[in-house]
């Protein structure tokens, strides 16, 4: 076979191939640090959050009542949004867009958690006047915070039927119907302290 025979071979053959492959390893490189700039971007807002959260959290004076939880936890969902958007250059009114590419946050708290995630508003019933339209429409899908979710879970069998709450610590509640009898109990499934003053066994 002549030289020129194998370059021509050479050109067509093998310098495409090459030529792809670099594309290939380019295309490759370029989403890596994609991936790696909005990884570092989120970790960033979630902390933000989180340290809203927190400071919110101690400099609460109500203690664990619920509407102030829910404020805190709004404020740091708002915390989120502002820092996401300040860290992709979305600033002021545009911070609302990543409100779009976010389809929940999970706050899990000490014996439950809150969802913050898109919704679609329902009314039913409401006397025309007595519902400020403006603020919000039937249909509407909103994003917000949903109820609190306990970690809980109920038992139905035989004669029995009750619901156990659990808690991040294995601080669980029992309540309900066991084998026939009404059974309300507390406390953890292990000692977790070596006192004479640990709390009492479930289990």
């Amino acid at each position: 076979m002549k030289i020129q025979s194998l370059s021509i071979i050479f050109i067509i053959i093998i310098i495409p191939i090459v030529m792809l492959v670099s594309d290939y390893i380019d295309n490759k490189i370029t989403i890596s640090k994609t991936e790696l700039d909005y990884d570092s971007k989120l970790l960033n807002a979630t902390y933000s959050a989180i340290k809203a959260y927190q400071l919110n959290s101690v400099n609460n004076a109500f203690g664990d009542i619920t509407t102030e939880e829910i404020k805190i936890t709004e404020a740091a969902v708002n915390t989120f949004y502002n820092s996401l958007a300040l860290n992709f250059n979305y600033t002021g009114y545009n911070s609302n867009v990543m409100r779009d590419y976010v389809p929940a946050i999970v706050f899990t708290l000490y014996d439950g958690y809150y969802v913050n995630s898109p919704y679609t508003n329902i009314l039913t019933e409401v006397p025309d006047g007595a519902y400020d339209e403006a603020y919000s429409k039937e249909g509407e899908i909103k994003t917000g915070l949903k109820p609190y979710v306990y970690y809980s879970c109920r038992y139905a069998y035989g004669v029995s039927d009750f619901s156990i709450t659990y808690t991040l610590d294995n601080y669980i509640t029992i309540q309900g119907i066991i084998k026939g009898s009404y059974v309300y109990d507390y406390g953890y499934l292990y000692n977790i302290a070596n006192t004479k003053n640990a709390p009492r066994y479930l289990l």
